[in-house]
């Protein structure tokens, strides 16, 4: 392997984040729930809003690389 490829494969690798533990993905959620992505969005959307659970974006591999992606938790607080 050349020396560039092990040079991006090291950057790469210092990028990605490791979510604590709790945190899920849309496709996560909507897979538990049993329901469509754009439901479970609207859902997890009006929950954010609310107090119940809470947004963070990560930087995770991807089948396309490194992206930020939103991840979300369950809080045990809800706003007034």
């Amino acid at each position: 392997m050349s020396d560039w490829i092990k040079a991006m494969d090291k950057l790469r690798e210092s990028q990605v984040e490791t979510p604590p533990a709790g945190f899920k993905t849309r496709q996560q959620i909507s897979t538990e729930l049993n329901r469509s992505i754009p439901q479970c969005e609207r859902i997890i959307l009006a929950m954010v809003r609310a107090g119940i659970a809470e947004r963070r974006m990560f930087r995770v591999e991807t089948g396309a690389g490194v992206r930020s992606v939103p991840l979300y938790r369950l809080t045990n607080e809800k706003k007034k």
